[in-house]
C-alpha cells in the first residue's frame, strides 16, 4: 500500500498590506504541485488574500502609532518590531490545508461574533482554514 504524498510549508511575514500579494502567490505555487485547476487556484488564492487582509486589517488594530493599521509603510516597519501574520500550507495525497493566524487583540464576544452579519471592531486570533479536496477530481 502505497502512503499519501505529504508536504508542508510555513511561514511568518510583517501584517503589511504588501505582503498580501506574496501569501496569495506563495499558496498558489505550492499548490501547483497538486495539479489544480485555474479556477481552484483562483478560489484559493481569493481566500487567502481575504484572510491575510483580515489579519492586517482587523488583527492588530491598537490605534494610529500601530503600523498595521492597514496604513503602515517599511519605515515604520524599521523603527518598530511589525506584527506577524503566519500562513501554514499542507497537503495530503490530494487535500490541501491553509490555515492563515495572527495572534491580533481578539473578538470580545464570541457567541455574538457567531451571529449572521456580525462585523467586529477586532478580530481574535484570526484563524481561517481554506480546505479543498481534489479527490473527486482523480479518477486512476
Amino acid at each position: 500500500m502505497n502512503a499519501a504524498k505529504t508536504n508542508h510549508i510555513s511561514l511568518s511575514f510583517d501584517a503589511i498590506s504588501e505582503n498580501e500579494a506574496f501569501a496569495r502567490m506563495t499558496a498558489a505555487m505550492f499548490m501547483a504541485q497538486l495539479n489544480p485547476t485555474l479556477d481552484d487556484v483562483e478560489d484559493v488564492k481569493t481566500a487567502v488574500s481575504e484572510a491575510v487582509t483580515n489579519a492586517i486589517i482587523h488583527g492588530y488594530e491598537m490605534g494610529d502609532d500601530n503600523i498595521s493599521s492597514g496604513q503602515a509603510d517599511h519605515k515604520a516597519a524599521e523603527e518598530k518590531s511589525c506584527p506577524q501574520v503566519h500562513m501554514n500550507c499542507s497537503y495530503i495525497g490530494r487535500e490541501l490545508y491553509i490555515e492563515i493566524s495572527d495572534s491580533g487583540v481578539g473578538i470580545q464576544d464570541v457567541a455574538k461574533a457567531m451571529e449572521p452579519l456580525y462585523t467586529p471592531n477586532h478580530s481574535l486570533t484570526d484563524q481561517v482554514w481554506v480546505f479543498h479536496s481534489w479527490k473527486h477530481l482523480w479518477t486512476r
